[in-house]
């Protein structure tokens, strides 16, 4: 084993201790671990399937930031959707990961749920899929 794949192992036990006791994960404003009294950020394991962990972070204030799946936390590996959220715990944002990397198109909502837009980074830039006005209507014709 090497360094990193023994740190893996620890801090994956280590949430699989807390998972199974219910304990929070706490965090600073750097997302680095951080005691119960000096955090910013805690995160809950919700599920726990083989190595899938799925966790969802919240302000110090119980407002929800995101949340996804990680298959690794030395170093953070996302896999599938994740989602973040507004301050009151609507959906702001959504993305697919695949072994950490991203996929498709990453969609944005307003505050009432309708899609904002969606888009992907491109060589060229952002390329936009769909833009939305706050009723859900598409604000692009045909030519973009």
């Amino acid at each position: 084993f090497t360094y990193i794949n023994v740190s893996q192992m620890v801090k994956l036990y280590d949430y699989k201790l807390r998972f199974e006791k219910g304990e929070k994960i706490y965090l600073n404003r750097s997302w680095d671990e951080a005691s119960q009294k000096n955090h910013y950020y805690y995160g809950i394991i919700e599920s726990l399937d083989s190595l899938n962990f799925k966790v969802k972070y919240f302000t110090k204030k119980d407002e929800p930031v995101y949340s996804g799946t990680f298959t690794s936390f030395f170093p953070d590996e996302k896999q599938g959707e994740f989602t973040w959220y507004h301050p009151d715990g609507t959906v702001r944002k959504k993305a697919l990961f695949v072994k950490n990397e991203l996929r498709g198109y990453i969609k944005v909502y307003y505050k009432n749920g309708k899609m904002r837009y969606a888009y992907k980074e491109s060589e060229q830039g952002l390329l936009f899929k769909e833009i939305n006005d706050p009723d859900g209507k598409s604000i692009l014709d045909a030519a973009g």
